[in-house]
């Protein structure tokens, strides 16, 4: 999967991790295989906290780093480390890591973090949501289930039209799909499965993982993609609120492109984009304007801040200014991951645009509950 990867593209890609997924051994053997295998180019993202120490190991080796939380506290000790920061609201699709809304929790962490790299995610649909999103502190947004319905991506034919056809209140907060991933609410579209989560938890489809056929169990975590058969309408349909504001089925990089102009940092791009087409002269006039724009902020949340988004727009088009990560099918029933706990990125399921700006100074049973 690495190789495929990198030989896909000669940008910014990621690679998502998951902490709670594995035990901590594992989870060292796969930073250990991405360090070892891939570029400087390639970075590291991280669904929940990892140990301090696994993100100093990263810092060390000179890789950005992203991580997702979902909690004050998560999020002031990742920028403490100099991460980039998603601050997940409770409007998110898929596995919730908090119980705070997206905006209460940006701005409680720009507070106590305000030199923090800041990228909010949950509930954005629109243009207009991403700026309500900047005006509470965020300095970039995370998308999620835009990309769902992304022409590229590989989400079932009737998952997608259930997300373009739902609004916010056809979602739930549950714990129900729990096969694969014990432990962790999510946020779905409400399924046959979720009004009654006591049915027995027998096999109602198959898919494909890496050209190998799998069973899918109800309850499973996995995410029914193009290659998935069966009961696709009671399977994990992850949706975050956002849906009501997402109604067509439109190209990746059109996704991106519509939320470039509120973003902070959006001018920088466009001096980028200006000077290429500039006599040599000039264009390395307006280049050192650009980086002393750069130079003001301290490194490292340079490197992982501005470089993010400005590496990305620095030979694409301005419908592609962001870096952008996936994840394929959940573990669940006896339906794997790739590897345990380890997602690679493509333009499929989310998206961060993080600006220049940026870089500042013994479980329960079911349930199933509306928000």
């Amino acid at each position: 999967m690495l190789e495929r990867l990198t030989a896909g593209t000669d940008r910014p890609v990621g690679v998502n991790l998951i902490p709670e997924v594995v035990e901590p051994a594992a989870l060292d053997r796969q930073v250990a295989q991405v360090l070892d295998e891939t570029p400087q180019r390639v970075y590291l993202s991280f669904f929940g906290m990892p140990k301090d120490a696994v993100l100093a190991r990263l810092a060390a080796a000179g890789r950005r780093t992203v991580v997702q939380v979902g909690t004050v506290e998560d999020g002031v000790r990742a920028a403490a480390l100099s991460t980039v920061v998603v601050a997940q609201g409770i409007e998110a699709g898929g596995h919730l890591l908090g119980a705070s809304l997206r905006d209460d929790l940006v701005g409680a962490l720009r507070t106590l973090a305000p030199e923090a790299c800041l990228v909010a995610a949950g509930g954005i649909g629109s243009p207009e949501e991403a700026a309500r999103a900047v005006a509470a502190g965020a300095d970039g947004v995370l998308l999620g289930t835009a990309f769902v319905v992304a022409r590229e991506s590989r989400a079932h034919a009737r998952f997608k039209s259930a997300v373009t056809g739902a609004e916010a209140g056809d979602t739930v907060i549950t714990d129900v799909y729990e096969i694969g991933w014990p432990g962790r609410r999510h946020r779905v579209l409400a399924t046959a499965v979720t009004a009654d989560p006591h049915q027995p938890a027998k096999f109602i489809g198959r898919t494909v993982v890496e050209g190998k056929p799998y069973l899918v169990a109800r309850f499973s975590a996995a995410v029914p993609t193009e290659a998935t058969s069966g009961r696709i309408e009671e399977m994990a349909l992850y949706c975050g609120n956002s849906c009501g504001a997402i109604t067509d089925e439109v190209p990746a990089a059109d996704v991106v492109a519509a939320y470039a102009p509120v973003l902070p940092g959006a001018a920088v791009a466009k001096n980028r984009e200006r000077a290429k087409a500039m006599p040599a002269d000039e264009a390395h006039d307006e280049y050192h304007h650009d980086l002393s724009y750069r130079e003001g902020v301290p490194p490292v949340r340079t490197r992982q801040g501005v470089e993010l988004y400005c590496e990305s727009t620095a030979r694409a088009s301005p419908s592609r200014r962001s870096t952008t990560s996936s994840s394929p099918p959940r573990s669940g029933g006896t339906t794997p991951t790739n590897s345990p706990g380890t997602t690679a990125s493509s333009a499929t399921t989310c998206a961060i645009t993080a600006a220049p700006r940026a870089c500042r100074r013994n479980r329960p049973g079911r349930s199933t509950r509306r928000m």
